[in-house]
């Protein structure tokens, strides 16, 4: 269930997902997506993440800005 921080969305969504033990879990699953804007007269050199177990990054991308 998506938590309504600042620009989050969900990335898309699961009937379910598979056990360790390969049985079905048959909730609702989700991967959200979050965006958010940088300074652009700044140059990312370095990105830090909180250390939490539970947060999962399985992609990231740099794109400019639209004008």
């Amino acid at each position: 269930v998506p938590h309504k921080f600042d620009g989050e969305s969900i990335a898309f969504s699961m009937p379910y997902r598979l056990t360790a033990d390969g049985s079905k879990d048959s909730r609702n699953f989700y991967m959200f997506a979050y965006t958010f804007a940088l300074d652009s007269n700044k140059v990312v050199r370095t990105l830090s993440l909180p250390s939490n177990r539970y947060v999962l990054i399985f992609a990231m991308t740099l794109i400019p800005a639209t004008r």
